[in-house]
Formats: structure tokens, sequence, C-alpha cells
């Protein structure tokens, strides 16, 4: 049974068989029924779809990651040496 509402919420039920996918049922049985559990898959989720667009589409840029601007505080001190 799945659902989505107005709000952009969707619920799902999920069912894992331990044959199948062992790696995921480890990494998920490890917490009790509940919160934590769920959190665990949808981050995992997420990683995996990052992972996969990364590998096979365009680059994903996180809001959260830092970019570096041109004029550097290191200006040149990862270049190559100057020879004498």
């Amino acid at each position: 049974m799945s659902g989505t509402s107005e709000n952009g919420t969707m619920s799902m039920l999920v069912e894992l068989e331990q044959q199948e996918t062992s790696l995921l049922w480890a990494e998920l049985i490890r917490f009790k029924k509940g919160t934590k559990r769920v959190q665990r898959l949808k981050l995992l989720a997420f990683q995996g779809l990052l992972w996969e667009r990364g590998m096979t589409g365009p680059q994903v840029q996180l809001a959260s990651t830092p970019q570096m601007e041109s004029t550097s505080v290191a200006r040149g001190i990862f270049d190559a040496p100057l020879e004498d």
C-alpha cells in the first residue's frame, strides 16, 4: 500500500527479503522498528540516488557544499614549483 497526500508526503510499505538484499537487511536490522530504521533507509536511498546520478548523469551540487572562489587564500601554493 502506498499513497501521496496533497502536502507532498508519501507513505509506502517496504518488504525486504534477507536473501535478496542481505547487505541492506543487515544494515537496517541493527535498528529497532520505528523512526531510526526509517530514517536510515531514507538516508541510504538518498545517498544511492546521489551516487547513481553522479555516475550516470549531471553532477549534483548540494546547497550546503562550500564553493571555492577563484581568488583562493592559497594563491598558488599548490602550483608546480618554479624553476631556478
